[in-house]
């Protein structure tokens, strides 16, 4: 067989694998998500302090939360609109799907909401608790 065709053959087996592997890994890794957002219960920005409840993150009026259901992976964010003492009542504000990925032989979430881009758990729980951040930042008053 010749030499480009070898290449191309072991290219898409590993393409392949690599995927398998990636959807395999998905839910354990989604688990481990979920605790990397954890690590920013007691930091704060703009005398903001962040709240971790289960698997979510929460800023101000802003939640950010890991969701998955039927096999799909996602980060909800929503705006608490009533925050009084007998419910809350909760707003869509954007959602970044998670494509389980390998990259470089390591497990990452491919995110569309960030360009395409794709990031370790921990690397997502930053992009995360920044996107949070910035909604905070949106409501201040203009200088």
């Amino acid at each position: 067989m010749g030499e480009r065709f070898n290449r191309f053959k072991i290219e898409i087996e590993k393409e392949v694998a690599d995927r398998r592997a990636a959807v395999e890994q998905a839910p354990a890794q989604f688990e481990a998500l979920k605790q990397s957002l954890g690590r920013f219960e007691g930091e704060s920005v703009l005398g903001q302090g962040f709240c971790y409840m289960g698997q979510k993150l929460a800023l101000g009026s802003f939640i950010g939360t890991a969701a998955a259901a039927r096999g799909s992976f996602a980060i909800k964010f929503l705006r608490v609109e009533n925050d009084q003492l007998t419910y809350a009542d909760f707003r869509e504000a954007g959602a970044w799907s998670l494509i389980p990925v390998i990259e470089n032989d390591q497990f990452k979430w491919r995110v569309a909401g960030k360009n395409n881009q794709a990031f370790t758990n921990d690397e997502l729980a930053d992009e995360v608790a920044v996107h949070l951040a910035e909604k905070i930042r949106e409501l201040l008053p203009p200088s």
